[in-house]
């Protein structure tokens, strides 16, 4: 049975990235990195896998 919420590792994973990537490049990364990791948060909470009828 596949997990609900695989594919929020996706933007998770690069919203990470870019969090970690701010501290080199500037605050202005955080800017890309919070929506992402907001995504990827709504993604874990509601799941990604199609419905079933």
């Amino acid at each position: 049975m596949p997990d609900h919420g695989a594919a929020a590792a996706v933007p998770a994973g690069f919203g990470g990235a870019f969090v970690a990537l701010a501290f080199v490049y500037g605050l202005w990364l955080p800017v890309v990195a919070v929506p992402l990791l907001a995504a990827a948060a709504v993604m874990a909470v509601r799941g990604t896998t199609p419905r079933e009828e």
